[in-house]
């Protein structure tokens, strides 16, 4: 039979024809392998001058093994094969051309040969270990796995009993029993394997994995920290001790685990991104956008660098670079869908629609076009988004349009798009479709008071003032006295002028709720708009020393005093800083223009008033200023286009300006 040399667990020894063989083929093999020009060659010579069964059997073994070093790997099969036919009681030649064929596929054959080993030498662990090896590799990638897992088990258990000194059998069991989730067979296995092998990372790791399955965070987390200070490189305890203190919101130990691993792997984009991605939920966006850099600065098209840089500085307001590097991102990654959705978001915030809308709607020619794979659910997301845009800018029959095709994709998409259809439907002048949907909505939800609100305020736009305010009255007088009842009731009678009912209501909600800024900021506006200035004044400078975000009342105390000409310093700088809080609001620009004008400062009045243009073309009172502006500077044809374009688009004082139009026509003929 033939001898085995080098197998862990084999007990045989060289018998003294093969340990001829071995000098015969090294001394005088060796130089015929010079003369003839090959080994292989001189193999097959010494071959035909030595026939016997045994030595045949060696040196077709030996041309295997020579054909497999030159990736031969069909005729080293072919050898194999050979050599068996010569000593078919070989359990060593079983068990070798088992291993070639498991490399070349042939996964049956491999299996079968392993056993035939076996049944030749039912004392040597190593056939054993090889089929739980090729069974083990079978669990890591078939589909259906359980089968080969339990083979596995039975074939290194049966090896372990033929040689309790090869260790390593005890980790792999260790990790046959986790896939089992036997882990108390498991853990014994690896601290077996530990009692030889202390400074095994691996070892550690899935002792932590037992722990982690089975909920023991602490005993998971030790031993990962022990395999780290093993191996501070080694990337699966690294990443899955992260992933555990960010399961445990721990994020501190999170941050701390990806920086040491960092600095065992300071190119690994990963770990980077991975970092970064911690700072991003903790909305720490500096420390978010540095990492990210550095991923690209080694690896300049990491795509989700790429993505989530420019996220980052839109965050943290930059935003000219946040859309230079998505648009960089999307030339590279035209189908990245977070990426385009990401700066379409980014032009709604800056205000610059068509480029939202634009950016939404390549999304959908991709799509069509088969680039990209989008499901109903997400084409009705998206439609959803496209109509919150057209009803941005103000085109309320295209957002109807894309709402209703948005429902009709998904009648069960997020709600939240309703009120938008319904005040679409209404500034669409289809009122009556918009009331129709908030009797709908307030079958379906009769605790809810958004519908009720929505429903009050159509009703009081289109005249039927006192059906509106008697459905939120109703609900107040039930003990429903919430505050957003009370704001939408003034406001009902705000917008009808009638503002001794507005200071009526809000005096009274006031007195429950003293601290909300939202009904005292409606009490400044009926003052204003009653013409008590002094009160006014006092209740918008209330609201602030209450909250000092509240940008809508730093523009409305700022243009009140810009407009009455007074206290324009402060006024400016109280619309600078509602434009710090909501820096692309038109109607914020054209506040601090105006103030500017009346500063006469014509300089910076047609700067502010310019850009306020730009982000809300479709105000009235925008152009009127412009309009306003250009006849001080003397630019009479602009001045004309300003003013009757305030006109075309509805400004509340038409007449008014009508005069002015008239006054410079006149002025213009003389």
């Amino acid at each position: 039979m033939l001898c085995r040399r080098g197998i862990r667990g084999g007990k045989r020894t060289l018998p003294l024809k093969f340990i001829f063989c071995f000098f015969l083929i090294f001394f005088l093999i060796v130089p015929a392998v010079l003369a003839e020009g090959g080994i292989i060659s001189a193999l097959q010579a010494r071959s035909e001058e030595h026939p016997s069964a045994k030595a045949e059997a060696y040196y077709r073994f030996s041309l295997a093994y020579l054909y497999q070093l030159r990736d031969r790997y069909e005729e080293a099969i072919t050898q194999y094969q050979e050599a068996l036919k010569q000593d078919p009681q070989s359990s060593y030649l079983y068990e070798s051309l088992a291993v070639l064929y498991y490399r070349r596929g042939y996964i049956q054959k491999a299996i079968g040969h392993c056993k035939q080993a076996i049944e030749l030498d039912s004392q040597s662990s190593s056939p054993h270990q090889l089929l739980g090896s090729i069974y083990y590799s079978l669990f890591l990638y078939a589909d259906d796995n359980s089968e080969y897992a339990e083979r596995a088990v039975e074939e290194f258990e049966a090896a372990l009993k033929l040689d309790k000194s090869n260790s390593e059998i005890y980790l792999i069991l260790g990790k046959l029993y986790l896939a089992q989730k036997n882990y108390q067979e498991s853990i014994k296995a690896l601290y077996e394997y530990l009692q030889s092998n202390s400074q095994s990372e691996e070892a550690r790791f899935y002792l932590a994995k037992n722990y982690l399955e089975q909920k023991d965070y602490p005993s998971g987390i030790e031993n990962l920290k022990q395999a780290l200070e093993i191996k501070p490189n080694y990337l699966r305890a690294i990443t899955t001790l992260a992933s555990i203190y960010h399961l445990l919101k721990d994020t501190p130990n999170a941050i701390l685990t990806y920086q040491k691993g960092l600095e065992a792997l300071p190119d690994n984009a990963g770990l980077r991104n991975s970092l970064a991605l911690e700072y991003l939920e903790g909305e720490e966006y500096e420390n978010a956008a540095k990492e990210l850099s550095t991923v690209l600065s080694y690896e300049s098209d990491n795509r989700f660098a790429l993505t989530y840089l420019p996220f980052c500085y839109y965050k943290l307001e930059r935003y000219e670079e946040a859309e230079k590097l998505y648009l960089q991102m999307l030339e590279k990654y035209p189908d990245d869908v977070d990426g385009r959705l990401h700066l379409a978001q980014l032009y709604i915030d800056l205000k610059e629609y068509p480029k939202a809308l634009n950016a939404y709607l390549h999304l959908l020619s991709l799509r069509d076009k088969g680039d990209i794979n989008l499901g109903n659910n997400e084409i009705a997301n998206l439609q959803a988004k496209i109509g919150i845009v057209y009803y941005q800018s103000q085109n309320f029959a295209r957002a109807v349009q894309s709402f209703q095709q948005a429902l009709n994709l998904n009648p069960k998409i997020d709600r939240s798009i309703l009120p938008y259809l319904v005040l679409s439907y209404h500034r669409n002048k289809e009122s009556d479709k918009a009331l129709e949907i908030c009797d709908q909505q307030m079958l379906i939800t009769p605790s809810s008071n958004t519908f009720i609100i929505l429903k009050a305020e159509i009703l009081g736009d289109i005249g039927q003032i006192e059906e509106g305010t008697r459905l939120i009255t109703e609900k107040i007088q039930k003990g429903e006295n919430d505050s957003l009842l009370n704001i939408a009731l003034s406001e009902i009678y705000i917008r009808a002028k009638k503002y001794t009912q507005a200071e009526e209501v809000l005096n009274k909600a006031l007195s429950v709720y003293p601290e909300n800024d939202t009904l005292l900021f409606n009490l400044g506006s009926v003052y204003e708009r009653t013409k008590r200035f002094e009160l006014a004044e006092d209740t918008f400078r209330k609201v602030i020393a209450q909250n000092p975000n509240n940008h809508l009342a730093l523009n409305y105390l700022g243009y009140m005093l810009a407009e009455k000409g007074i206290k324009l310093q402060e006024s400016i700088g109280f619309i600078k800083r509602a434009l710090a809080l909501d820096v692309n609001n038109g109607s914020y620009l054209d506040s601090l223009g105006w103030a500017y004008f009346k500063l006469d400062n014509m300089e910076l009045a047609e700067k502010y008033l310019t850009l306020a243009v730009e982000k809300e073309g479709n105000s009235p009172e925008i152009h009127d200023h412009l309009g306003d502006l250009y006849y001080k500077l003397g630019r009479f044809k602009e001045t004309l286009q300003e003013w009757e374009k305030s006109i075309s688009l509805g400004i509340e004082d038409a007449d008014k300006v009508r005069e002015k139009i008239e006054k410079l026509k006149t002025k213009l003929e003389n």
